[in-house]
């Protein structure tokens, strides 16, 4: 199974060199590490420069900063994977993260949630599309706790995603967990916001029927940090709430009894468009299959083909 790790950061410099230093304290070897600088202007190239001559490592930074929905589905498109994680710039894998979660994934455990079987295109699926795990925070005095923060979007209309084990708390962040790459063959890429991708795709996961399994032990460590977007944040993307959930879920289920399997598919894809990407420093001329992968202006073409030949 061929793993995928994708930070994507932004101005990050004063701590993505410990994010990295996780990562290459796991006790689980065989992976591609993808690192996204989504247009950073502080020290952020200067740390990774010291990681630069690792073989399983891709840098890609970009000339403006597009946000962290489109800088992952940049990595979506250029890296090699059958699963894979990210991993905000600010926080730290623990170093068992990636073997525990791929020994779940590869022995397919029955997953202990699954979603509205029924009512999904997915009904016959019993494969493990998410493996997430409990996190650890640590907050702004350095006390640390392991909880998610309560996610109450979901526990309405699907009660049985949340684990009541650990006290019916579900994490908004999606960076705990393992993701099968079917999860985005079949739904497209992540929203193009700056804020709320992740739990975007967490509902239209939930719609289409996607398997988590949820792992109680801590394998991630988020270090919270002043203006923190996932503890207090405001996503850019329309609250669901507001937008009537209960319609839109009512719609989507509707659709599945006229609507073949693609086509059901297709209403919760978000098309990966980069078109108006500009890339100033790729690290593996490899990356030239972005030329392929990537729908692109031919100005961001050129600019790219030149980079590449400047190394």
């Amino acid at each position: 199974m061929k793993i995928n790790i994708t930070i994507c950061t932004y101005n990050d410099g004063l701590r993505i060199g410990k994010a990295i230093e996780s990562v290459l304290a796991q006790d689980f070897e065989d992976y591609t590490l993808t690192i996204i600088d989504d247009g950073s202007s502080d020290s952020t190239r200067e740390v990774v420069s010291d990681y630069l001559e690792m073989d399983n490592l891709s840098y890609v930074r970009l000339g403006k900063n597009v946000g962290v929905g489109q800088a992952r589905n940049l990595s979506l498109l250029i890296s090699n994977y059958d699963a894979i994680s990210f991993l905000d710039a600010d926080d730290q894998y623990l170093p068992s993260k990636i073997s525990t979660q791929v020994g779940i994934m590869r022995a397919n455990r029955q997953p202990l949630h699954q979603n509205l079987r029924n009512q999904s295109p997915l009904a016959d699926h019993n494969e493990i599309d998410y493996v997430y795990c409990q996190v650890e925070h640590v907050d702004l005095d350095g006390s640390t706790m392991t909880m998610g923060r309560i996610q109450n979007l979901f526990a309405h209309h699907f009660p049985n995603v949340i684990n009541p084990s650990v006290n019916r708390f579900d994490t908004v962040l999606l960076t705990p967990a393992l993701i099968n790459k079917r999860v985005f063959e079949q739904l497209g890429g992540f929203a193009p916001a700056r804020t709320g991708e992740d739990e975007d795709l967490k509902l239209r996961s939930l719609m289409f029927g996607h398997n988590c399994y949820f792992l109680e032990e801590s394998l991630y460590r988020y270090i919270r940090r002043e203006g923190s977007l996932s503890l207090g944040g405001q996503s850019d993307l329309p609250d669901k709430t507001d937008l009537g959930i209960d319609e839109f879920i009512d719609r989507k289920r509707g659709m599945r009894s006229t609507l073949s399997e693609t086509e059901y598919a297709d209403q919760f894809k978000h098309l990966v468009n980069l078109d108006k990407i500009e890339i100033d420093e790729i690290s593996n001329s490899a990356i030239l299959k972005l030329q392929e992968t990537i729908p692109m202006t031919s100005k961001t073409k050129d600019l790219l083909i030149s980079r590449i030949d400047k190394q």
